[in-house]
């Protein structure tokens, strides 16, 4: 009943408007799980894998100067110390520019930046043992140059191995946790998609049957007192509640069918009066009709009497003139 207090394209607005939210939400919800999945990929494309890049980079140029550490010890001829000497620079240079690439990318509050630190530090210690070795080898201290580098360098190198590792290991899981934080905003994003389609779906079809019915029930009912009206049953009652369109047709059916009734009851009225006055105005030309019989018979008796008085009188002058003439003739004798 509260929705036949309301007109049908308000019904209808409100119907379509709620649509239109749940249209909304659904487009609101799909879009921030879509702007989520994109966050994710935007730092693995713009920070995770500029970072393997870089720290695989640096690995490269470190183990690179690692082997030219060993090419040197395993042939300490001039020749060679120059070429590596040479080597050592550039390696330098490319183990400057994957840090220099790497620090614009690790994150300060992260745990990779202690983990960096140490790699420096690390890093340092191994490159002063090695240009240590290569000093021994240049004073012809071969011997000690390989003690150190079996005992010092390797370990060392080792340990910068391991911290590089490490941060790998950090940037490889933030790309599974970043992989991972996309797919869960896939799986929310799909779930979430389908649960809305499904509740739309079904909003649809309850608004589509309430607002239909509670349109169609009322002019149904419209239409079935008209039919009544029509073949002349005014008896009915006609349920009017409510303020929409097919309540104000309902309301104006209702005093239609009491004009209706009103009317015919007054011409029941007038001809039941017609009727009353047919009776009198019958019994009226009845009693004149009498009356007019007395009258001729009354007017037949008096037209009797006076063809007997005209009678009598035509016999009184005939004798009178027969009396006149006996007296003529006998005053002549």
């Amino acid at each position: 009943m509260l929705l036949r207090n309301i007109k049908i394209g308000q019904r209808l607005t409100i119907a379509f408007g709620l649509l239109a939210l749940i249209i909304l939400l659904l487009g609101v919800a799909s879009l921030r799980n879509i702007n989520k999945m994109h966050e994710m990929e935007r730092q693995v494309a713009n920070n995770w894998m500029p970072t393997l890049d870089a720290l695989s980079k640096l690995n490269l140029a470190l183990t690179r100067y690692r082997v030219a550490t060993l090419r040197a010890v395993v042939d300490p001829s001039n020749a060679n110390l120059d070429s590596m000497e040479a080597r050592f620079d550039t390696l330098e240079a490319d183990i400057a520019s994957a840090e220099a690439a790497y620090e614009t990318l690790v994150d300060e509050s992260h745990d990779d930046r202690a983990a960096y630190d140490r790699l420096q530090i690390a890093k340092q210690e191994y490159m002063d043992l090695a240009k240590q070795v290569f000093e021994l080898l240049r004073s012809g201290n071969h011997d000690e140059a390989r003690r150190i580098l079996d005992q010092q360098v390797h370990a060392q190198g080792d340990e910068v191995t391991r911290h590089l590792l490490t941060i790998g290991d950090s940037s490889t899981k933030g790309v599974r946790d970043a992989t991972a934080l996309s797919n869960d905003a896939y799986e929310s994003s799909r779930m979430i998609i389908a649960v809305s389609l499904v509740v739309s779906l079904i909003v649809s079809i309850l608004l589509a049957l309430i607002t239909t019915r509670s349109i169609t029930l009322p002019i149904a009912t419209a239409v079935i007192a008209t039919e009544k009206v029509a073949t002349g049953d005014l008896t009915q009652s006609i349920d009017s509640s409510g303020s929409d369109e097919p309540a104000q047709l309902l309301s104006a059916l209702a005093r239609m069918q009491a004009s209706l009734r009103s009317a015919i009851s007054q011409i029941s009225d007038s001809a039941t009066q017609l009727a009353a006055a047919t009776e009198e105005l019958h019994a009226v030309a009845e009693d004149a009709s009498r009356n007019l019989q007395n009258q001729n018979g009354e007017i037949q008796q008096a037209a009797s009497a006076i063809t007997e008085m005209s009678a009598a009188v035509d016999e009184v002058a005939r004798n009178a003139s027969g009396t006149g003439r006996a007296r003529l003739c006998g005053g002549g004798r």
